[in-house]
């Protein structure tokens, strides 16, 4: 059975042709209203949904507090954050980087703290992005890494949200090993979001050079 259409959306990304692969593993969505709040979420993607969690069935409608507690309506049961995943196409323009940060194993962790403090994600957020990624990026002695910072992932993920948040923070981290045969690119300066009001963040990634993103 298929799962419900988020718009068209998805993220398990199969790249065609000899267009570069990449996982877009874990988006995951957190949200936190000024006071304890009935939030509806809709999400259009260009591609097709795989997995949702808690079942999408349209979307979501949940209630959200200001810890960031969401208990979904649907099922009456506590979740801490909406996740998604499904498949897409990227141009080969997506994959034409200008800048981004060259990081050793040994400063995974270090960067990452530093970067998405930087970025506006709270210690839950930053740990829970660490934990699911920390193993993936020491698979490699070093690594390229680039964000995509609040662009709807280079205009394939909207988010249509009610009420609608004063803050939004939506991050896409896409990485690959470096062996240094490359020349080095510019260091990605990186915009500070400041959490104001009603705030939602979003944050997923995934690894270039695979045939899949979820």
């Amino acid at each position: 059975m298929e799962i419900a259409k988020i718009g068209q959306d998805s993220i398990d990304v199969i790249l065609e042709n000899d267009l570069p692969g990449i996982e877009v593993l874990k988006p995951a969505i957190y949200l936190y209203p000024e006071q304890t709040t009935t939030v509806s979420v809709k999400h259009h993607f260009k591609g097709t949904v795989l997995n949702t969690f808690p079942p999408y069935e349209e979307g979501w409608k949940v209630i959200a507090t200001p810890e960031g507690k969401l208990k979904n309506i649907a099922d009456n049961r506590n979740y801490s954050y909406l996740f998604w995943d499904g498949k897409t196409n990227f141009s080969k323009k997506h994959f034409d980087y200008k800048e981004g940060f060259y990081v050793s194993r040994k400063d995974n962790i270090a960067f990452l703290q530093e970067q998405l403090s930087l970025l506006g994600l709270n210690e839950t957020e930053t740990n829970d992005f660490i934990v699911y990624w920390l193993p993936q990026l020491n698979r490699s002695e070093r690594n390229f890494i680039h964000f995509w910072v609040n662009d709807n992932i280079d205009h394939t993920s909207t988010l249509e949200v009610q009420p609608k948040p004063e803050t939004m923070i939506r991050i896409f981290m896409e990485f690959m090993p470096y062996d240094g045969k490359k020349p080095m690119l510019p260091k990605q300066l990186l915009p500070r979001t400041p959490r104001k009001g009603f705030v939602l963040v979003e944050w997923g990634g995934g690894p270039v050079g695979s045939s899949k993103i979820e």
